[in-house]
């Protein structure tokens, strides 16, 4: 229902600027608004997520009230109308259908419903057809007034504009009673099944889709070496089975964590008759992983590397709010992304063999196959 509506915001105009008038109000001050996914571009996926949804702004400084108006109207007068409903549902039920044709996606989905007791929504970014169909507007509307409050809002702002003039603004614009005061989206525990087994769907797809996993658990102060454990652990990925065994189109992984659950995750597209050796080759990395010796220059490499890609992902003004909002969502203080610089830079070798054999103790693993 939230990716119907997100279209919504947009497409269906506002009281003050019905239909195409709201879009035609922010291209006059050249303004560029996102409210959902791309397909088409796969840059910005790391915004998709079951987490949270987002309106994304960027304007110039000259046009930052007026920006901020047009912001305001989206989300507190949205017109909501049938038409914009009709055309949202059809778009989000499309790329549904879509998604259950994609290899990654299904064994994305069945990877999470497999993970954990009750899935809290990945892998599910658009629905089932099914349910789908029968959203209704009213429904939409009332999950509106819900979903759009105070209480569940997180606006940052990264610009050039004094703190207490944006203050001033977001008080004028946002301020008062409106939306459902107060609602927030039920409290998720999420709680893993037992591991172990290994899941396989047959899509007769040319290329299958694997996923090999496992929880694990990291204190908040090991982040930092846990990045670049991540990041070395790619790189020997990539270049043992991909480069030098030829296993993969694709591979990659990641650590990952949701409400105090935390877990890692290696996916790799190959060939059909490639899965069994696939495999056997992940889990050989992993088990490589754990007991590898790491040196000092490797470490320092990988992190004057990570240093200089956040550097570039932080340039622009859209990119520094995302971050911030990120830590902000994670319960932090909003300096905190600024400070993960030092933190990188102290981190050892010894932190990263002591991760490496502490997250990847365990060979339970749980296997996904879509083939």
């Amino acid at each position: 229902m939230t990716e119907i509506l997100q279209r919504m915001l947009l497409d269906g105009g506002t009281t003050a600027h019905p239909d195409d008038a709201l879009y035609h109000a922010f291209e006059s001050i050249g303004a560029e608004i996102k409210v959902c996914d791309d397909p088409s571009v796969p840059f910005d996926d790391y915004y998709h997520t079951p987490r949270f949804a987002y309106l994304r702004l960027k304007v110039i400084d000259a046009f930052f009230e007026k920006g901020l108006k047009l912001l305001s109207e989206m989300i507190l007068e949205p017109a909501l109308t049938e038409k914009a409903f009709a055309e949202a549902k059809k778009d989000v039920v499309t790329l549904s259908a879509n998604a259950r044709m994609s290899a990654p996606k299904v064994a994305e989905r069945i990877f999470y419903d497999n993970l954990f007791k009750e899935n809290p929504g990945f892998g599910w970014l658009f629905g089932d057809v099914k349910q789908l169909e029968r959203i209704q507007l009213k429904d939409v509307q009332d999950f509106h007034k819900k979903f759009y409050n105070p209480a569940n809002l997180l606006l940052v702002i990264s610009g050039n504009i004094p703190i207490e003039k944006a203050r001033s603004l977001v008080s004028q614009y946002f301020g008062g009673i409106w939306g459902e005061a107060g609602w927030q989206p039920p409290s998720v525990t999420p709680q893993f099944q037992s591991l172990g087994a290994t899941i396989r769907e047959k899509m007769g797809k040319q290329q299958s889709y694997i996923s090999v996993a496992d929880v694990c658990a990291v204190s908040e102060d090991d982040q930092p070496a846990l990045y670049i454990l991540e990041n070395i652990f790619n790189d020997r990925l990539a270049f043992n089975l991909r480069e030098k065994q030829g296993l993969a189109y694709s591979i990659g992984m990641g650590f990952y964590k949701y409400h105090g659950a935390q877990w890692y995750r290696v996916t790799m597209g190959t060939r059909p008759e490639n899965i069994d050796r696939a495999i056997a080759g992940i889990r050989e990395e992993i088990r490589a992983i754990r007991e590898a010796t790491f040196d000092a220059e490797e470490v320092q490499k990988t992190i004057n590397a990570m240093l200089g890609r956040r550097g570039m992902r932080r340039l622009d003004r859209v990119s520094q709010a995302y971050y911030i909002s990120m830590e902000v969502l994670d319960g932090k203080e909003p300096e905190a992304d600024d400070q993960e610089v030092e933190k990188l830079k102290k981190v050892t070798v010894q932190d990263v063999k002591r991760l490496a054999k502490q997250v990847f103790q365990n060979d339970n693993h749980l296997i996904v196959i879509v083939e």
